[in-house]
């Protein structure tokens, strides 16, 4: 079983442009800003957050066709099954407590003069704090875990590349832009967060330039 452990890759230069996108769908208009990116840059790797998706999956969906038609390394990443297992627990087990709880007070509702009671009152909020309860941990895992083994997973894949610098891509969840943003670059990691648009997109080479100035090599 791997252990969670990030550690800054020394003796490279990284430049990372982080892509959010969803569902692994492109408009016309961010198929093209992507393609602005392949194209303008020598991309060593792109890496495709796997949510919802496993390889067989992934291959059946228009990001992945996109990706074939460019000579570059493209691989996904996810959290390991075994890393989220006993959050999953965890929130499986409130969901179920959830689901038994507003059985009882539905119960207890449809009883004319125990709707207004304590006892009913009493359940509700409990309910509502187990499910308040929910809402955090699986916010939690996505958005704080997650990232983790993301930046874990393509750390890794980083190592085995020989050249001094790489330059790569992550396609990531938009509402996970901000965690990973702040992963990469507290390891040294040269990292442009890129939407989807022509305009801004056309500026990503001035903005890789002034990183490849600043980037430090770790030692």
């Amino acid at each position: 079983m791997e252990v969670l452990e990030l550690k800054p890759i020394k003796n490279k230069i990284i430049i990372l442009y982080l892509v959010e996108t969803e569902n692994h769908k492109l408009s016309k208009a961010e198929a093209k800003s992507l393609e602005i990116i392949l194209e303008n840059n020598k991309i060593n790797l792109v890496t495709v957050d796997f949510e919802g998706y496993d390889s067989y999956s992934f291959k059946q969906t228009q990001l992945y066709e996109f990706l074939k038609e460019f000579d570059v390394p493209f691989t996904g990443v996810d959290i390991p099954e075994y890393a989220k297992g006993y959050l999953d627990i965890e929130i499986l087990e409130r969901k179920e407590q959830i689901e038994e709880l507003e059985v009882e007070y539905k119960n207890i509702c449809s009883k004319s003069l125990e709707k207004n009671s304590f006892k009913a009152q009493n359940l509700k909020s409990w309910i509502d704090l187990l499910k308040q309860e929910v809402k955090e941990k699986e916010k939690y895992l996505k958005l704080k875990i997650k990232p983790q083994w993301i930046v874990k997973k393509i750390l890794e894949m980083i190592r085995t590349y020989k050249e001094n610098s790489l330059f790569v891509i992550h396609l990531s969840l938009k509402e996970q832009v901000s965690e990973l943003e702040k992963l990469f670059k507290g390891l040294g990691i040269g990292t442009i967060v890129q939407k989807l648009d022509i305009k801004v997109s056309e500026n990503s080479i001035d903005d890789e330039k002034n990183l490849l100035t600043s980037t430090q090599i770790i030692k």
